[in-house]
């Protein structure tokens, strides 16, 4: 990883994408703890576990490469390959 994207050069560079991009943070809430319970998937990873809880109690697509979540067909998924 190039020295600008640590300490004060990441900040900043942070800080602009923020202002520039329309971001939404996703919170970890007590209906996405409940939903990672209910997640099975094949090879499961917690951070996709946590992805795909977070998408399904916020309706939002999930971008992904990883083909094991693009064959969930109860979950909205969009290829970025």
């Amino acid at each position: 990883m190039h020295a600008r994207f640590y300490g004060k050069g990441f900040s900043r560079w942070l800080d602009t994408a923020l202002k520039r991009l329309p971001v939404r943070e996703a919170p970890f809430t007590f209906a996405v703890a409940a939903e990672l319970s209910r997640i099975s998937l094949p090879q499961a990873d917690f951070g996709d576990v946590l992805l795909v809880a977070t998408a399904s109690i916020l309706d939002l697509m999930l971008v992904t490469s990883d083909s094991q979540l693009l064959a969930c067909n109860w979950l909205r998924t969009l290829s970025n390959k």
